[in-house]
């Protein structure tokens, strides 16, 4: 996987079934990436191997840490988030992003 950012000047444009919004790296797979590159408004980064994240006894995996989720939810203007637990931190960020998005619940045809 590479990273790919977009520096065009268009609000997104749609390649090789990815959308890109300008200046947001996108990961996207090793073949795709090497023909955005050959493209003037695309930069390729090659990303660095990270640790696979520690899974708990059960073997799964909890998702963002607490402090990641008030970290989100003080971005994105959530009052009182330092009292929310994990879950209550989870819905409000979820129901913000509905809010935010008001085509979130639209009827598709």
């Amino acid at each position: 996987m590479r990273k790919v950012t977009f520096k065009g000047k268009n609000t997104s444009v749609s390649k090789y079934g990815h959308r890109f919004e300008p200046g947001k790296p996108l990961l996207v797979a090793d073949e795709t990436a090497e023909k955005l590159g050959q493209e003037k408004d695309f930069t390729v980064e090659e990303i660095q191997s990270e640790p696979a994240p520690a899974a708990d006894d059960n073997g799964k995996d909890d998702g963002p840490t607490l402090q990641e989720l008030k970290d989100q939810a003080k971005a994105a203007g959530i009052k009182g988030f330092s009292s929310l637990n994990k879950q209550e931190l989870i819905d409000a960020l979820a129901a913000q992003t509905q809010k935010d998005d008001p085509y979130a619940n639209a009827p598709t045809s």
